[in-house]
Parts: structure tokens; sequence; C-alpha cells
């Protein structure tokens, strides 16, 4: 898609908006990189060991490469298959696991309302993605 010739189609406009706002919730928890006290605020738990703030920053940053990969997604439809994959099954796979757990908390509870509304965006991208090749 040549960038410079901009958006043919409101469907195009469409995926842009819907890949890039997935993006930015995923890009969000980069902040966990920041520490013990982002992390606790942004999942409400106590990380009462350094290996489990190395884990849950190791995971921040994972999230943080598929957010930039869901923005440049956005602007290049070559990406957009596999991007939309790596969204949709990190995003419905923490659903699935929050509906194992014996209990989640406020901050978790917003985690899975925050995935509900990218895969409510995931699926608006790929109706749109089918409308316009049709």
């Amino acid at each position: 898609m040549n960038l410079a010739a901009g958006p043919k189609s409101l469907q195009e406009w469409l995926i842009r908006i819907t890949f890039s706002v997935v993006g930015v919730i995923h890009v969000l928890p980069m902040m966990g990189v920041g520490g013990r006290i982002a992390l606790e605020k942004a999942y409400g738990v106590a990380i009462d060991s350094p290996d489990m703030q190395l884990l849950l920053q190791h995971r921040a940053v994972l999230f943080g490469l598929l957010g930039m990969a869901c923005c440049i997604g956005a602007f290049n439809s070559t990406w957009r298959p596999a991007v939309w994959c790596a969204a949709m099954i990190s995003t419905s796979s923490f659903l699935l696991l929050a509906g194992f757990a014996s209990s989640t908390n406020v901050a978790i509870v917003r985690v899975i309302w925050f995935d509900v509304a990218a895969i409510c965006m995931l699926l608006i991208a790929a109706a749109a993605y089918a409308f316009r090749n049709h």
C-alpha cells in the first residue's frame, strides 16, 4: 500500500483506526517496564519477589512489541494478517485464562475489559476487510 496516497475507502480508514486502537491497548502495559510500583498499580497485585517483577516486566515488553506491530499494521497492509492473528490469540487467551481463574481483582477486571474492547476492534477490522474485498 502506498502510504502517501492515503486510505482509499471508509473501510481502510476503519481498519487503520481499529489496528491503531488495538496497538495502543497493547502498548499501555509497557509502563510496567518502569518497575515494581508501576506493575503493582497496573495489576493490583503485590510483587514480593524480584523474579515475579522480572516476569511481569518481560510481559510488558512483549505487549509493547505486539502493540507496535499493531500500529505498523495500521499503515502496512502486509503486516495485518499476522498481527491480527497474534493480537487475537493474545487477547482471547487471556480472557480464556481469566475465565478459569478462581477470582480476579478490580485491576485484572479492567484488563479483561480492555481485552474485550481489543477483540471487538479486531472483529470490526476483519469485517471491514471482508467488506472492502467484496
